[in-house]
């Protein structure tokens, strides 16, 4: 990538956000809301709460908003930075920046998207908080072009965040109108240059050596009189945000006087020098394996590893999956590893859990048994979607776990047993949250593992459910042919209710082709069985059917 501009520098506060900030450099672009007093009066779509602490980049940040405000509909600025470096902590500082939301005063939606991005989701989220229901499209375009008549007239902020797939993007990209502006945040140069910007690309430097100092001592304040120590410490991890909230935390619990600081600090330094040679010359790896081996025991490194199961930061889960991957009986070492830095709690939801992306590999490469993990994953999430399969709300905020959980499952051929239990637990949140491509994929693997089994009392009714999905799609043809494929397999079983049942799908389907005759030739099939089956519901169905045909 060639002409990027680099910027940082400048002087900068530090502290837990308890109010608006302001750094006192002088632009207006110097103030944030917090996660309690952003403005309720626009959109505010997927956006992460405020980070804890703020991290700087004062001119960064007036350089983005800047070229946010004034290149008009086409403004398009990429975030390029290597791993640990901050770019969604500084997006997210963004969303909350005053002066950039009273400009865009409609509001910003969010995307997190990372390695698998789920565009289809991320449309559905931006439809529900624009008031549009994108649900029962299936494909992806045919969302983002309902989605544009649906934008506000006023000044609209997009924010992609960790960007993988430049085909992905490209999508959302789609979700425009006059008053949008774009900021896309990736690790990866070549993904900047997969787009036509109006302007260069910036780039996310490491933090200049006073604000890394400045950042220890808001991490760890009874070090703030060893200012020279943790300059020394800054240095050695690169002065990355990511290796000193690491490095910040571990002091914070060393620590207990002031007087400590240097010793502390001295040991640190011993680690870090003892790490193989192959991890010192990467700075995000030695803090992590320094953060890592000076957990107490191995039990607790276990533990750590083991979290490599769930679906990485922004993606959040509850103390309780915590402790059923970690096989923890209560959460002291959970506890252990947020107050190292190892996990992060929520700023707006303490009860939950996230994985940072780089942490998130170091626990992939220090798992022992992954598979059982993985495992121990699934089965936490079928448990609780089995608990209450009607109640959304309570599956909802989980759904980007069980996604995962989802697709190690239906890949993994020692899980092939959690295909089918998966699928009815799953069946309806998706149908009754209009995740229909999901929904498609689901019942067609759960069709194949059926078929492998000679499982027909499954077979039968994930055909039908598949014709009803079809169904409320509009592609009556497809669901026709699912229909007329669950029928025989349901006379076969003897499943009479399943059979009144399909009947009176293939009834509707003729229906709405208009064919009324064929229409009324199969609920009078349909009626006589609900009535030896005692279905008085569906047999009051289908009465009210065959009087809408005459």
């Amino acid at each position: 990538m060639s002409s990027n501009d680099k910027i940082s520098g400048g002087q900068h506060n530090y502290g837990g956000v308890r109010g608006n900030v302001n750094s006192g450099s002088g632009n207006q672009y110097n103030s944030y809301y917090t996660n309690a007093n952003r403005p309720r009066d626009r959109l505010f779509a997927n956006v992460p709460p405020m980070p804890k602490y703020v991290l700087g980049r004062d001119p960064l940040i007036a350089t983005i908003c800047q070229r946010l405000v004034t290149e008009g509909n086409t403004a398009v600025t990429a975030i390029d930075g290597k791993p640990g470096v901050g770019k969604t902590t500084l997006a997210t500082r963004l969303a909350y920046n005053v002066g950039l939301l009273d400009h865009f005063s409609a509001g910003i939606l969010w995307a997190s998207l990372g390695p698998t991005p789920d565009v289809d989701t991320i449309l559905g989220q931006w439809g529900d908080a624009l008031g549009c229901d994108v649900r029962t499209l299936a494909d992806p375009a045919a969302k983002a072009a309902r989605l544009q008549d649906y934008l506000p007239d006023k000044p609209l902020l997009l924010i992609l965040d960790d960007v993988w797939q430049p085909q992905a993007a490209d999508l959302l990209l789609k979700v425009t109108a006059p008053n949008c502006a774009y900021l896309l945040t990736s690790r990866e140069p070549r993904i900047a240059d997969d787009f036509d910007f109006a302007t260069a690309p910036l780039v996310v430097d490491d933090l200049p050596e006073a604000e890394a100092v400045a950042l220890l001592i808001a991490l760890c304040p009874k070090a703030a009189s060893q200012r020279d120590s943790l300059a020394r410490l800054a240095r050695l991890v690169g002065c990355l945000p990511l290796a000193l909230t690491l490095i910040g935390a571990a002091l914070r619990e060393r620590i207990i006087a002031p007087s400590q600081t240097d010793a502390a600090i001295v040991a640190m330094e011993q680690q870090w020098l003892t790490l193989p040679d192959r991890q010192r010359g990467h700075t995000i790896e030695r803090a992590l394996a320094l953060s890592l081996d000076a957990l107490p025991d191995e039990a607790h490194r276990a533990a750590f590893a083991q979290l490599a199961a769930f679906a990485p930061k922004p993606t959040s889960f509850s103390f309780a999956a915590a402790r059923a991957v970690c096989q923890c009986d209560d959460d002291s070492s959970i506890n252990l590893l947020v107050r190292r830095g190892l996990l992060e709690q929520l700023p707006d939801n303490p009860e939950r859990l996230t994985l940072h992306q780089s942490l998130h590999a170091l626990a992939h490469a220090r798992c022992a048994d992954l598979p059982a993990a993985r495992r121990a994953h699934a089965d936490f999430y079928l448990e609780l979607m089995n608990a209450d399969r009607d109640d959304w709300q309570i599956i909802e905020p989980e759904w980007e776990q069980i996604q995962p959980a989802w697709g190690w499952v239906s890949s993994t051929p020692d899980a092939e047993v959690l295909v089918l239990p998966y699928i009815w637990a799953a069946r309806r949140f998706l149908n009754m949250r209009g995740y229909w491509r999901d929904e498609i994929a689901w019942i067609e693997r759960g069709i194949d593992a059926a078929r492998a089994a000679g499982n027909l009392k499954d077979e039968a009714p994930l055909l039908s459910n598949l014709g009803w999905v079809y169904d409320a799609l509009g592609d009556k043809q497809q669901a026709l042919a699912y229909f007329q494929q669950a029928l025989p397999i349901s006379q076969q079983i003897g499943n009479r209710a399943m059979e009144a049942g399909t009947l009176n799908n293939i009834g509707a389907v003729y229906d709405a082709l208009g064919d009324k005759q064929q229409a009324l030739a199969y609920y009078q099939q349909a009626l006589p069985i609900h009535r030896q089956v005692g279905n008085r519901a569906g047999e009051a169905t289908t009465l009210n059917n065959i009087g809408m045909v005459y």
